[in-house]
């Protein structure tokens, strides 16, 4: 009843701020999704890099006898010199 009294220039005037208020919020909400998703596969991708960088240093420490890595590590070298030749213990 009431709808019939206003005019029809105005109920296309609230459909079409309506319409936009719906793509509004369908947008933000469209775009936190795909910020969410690519904040993920950032955290994914540097994981993996640190896991790279994590198993390239463990292969050069295990190449490594007691003496080198002590000195790689900051040792003095007449704190080092103990090690030289010692076998580690190593799985």
């Amino acid at each position: 009843m009431i709808w019939a009294l206003i005019p029809s220039w105005l109920k296309y005037s609230l459909a079409a701020v309506l319409a936009a208020f719906l793509m509004a919020v369908g947008g933000y909400a469209y775009g936190t999704i795909k910020e969410r998703q690519r904040t993920a596969v950032a955290a994914a991708e540097a994981t993996a890099k640190a896991i790279q960088k994590r198993a390239d240093v463990d292969e050069q420490i295990i190449g490594m006898d007691s003496y080198k890595l002590c000195l790689d590590l900051g040792g003095l070298q007449s704190d080092c010199e103990q090690l030289r030749g010692m076998e580690t213990d190593r799985p």
